[in-house]
């Protein structure tokens, strides 16, 4: 499923930040705005699509 891909990336990102690497914050930024756009503008478009053919 794709949120427990997404889980598991941003565990993973939690991790190297916790541990003091360099960058993990500015990426993990990037990866949560990214990951939101993606969201919003493909996965919640199906749902406003089926909503509008509802009516």
């Amino acid at each position: 499923m794709i949120h427990d891909r997404i889980i598991g990336q941003a565990k993973d990102l939690k991790h190297r930040y916790d541990q003091g690497e360099r960058g993990v914050a500015m990426e993990l930024l990037m990866f949560l705005k990214d990951w939101l756009v993606e969201h919003i503008q493909k996965v919640d478009r199906r749902y406003m699509d089926c909503m509008r053919k509802q009516g």
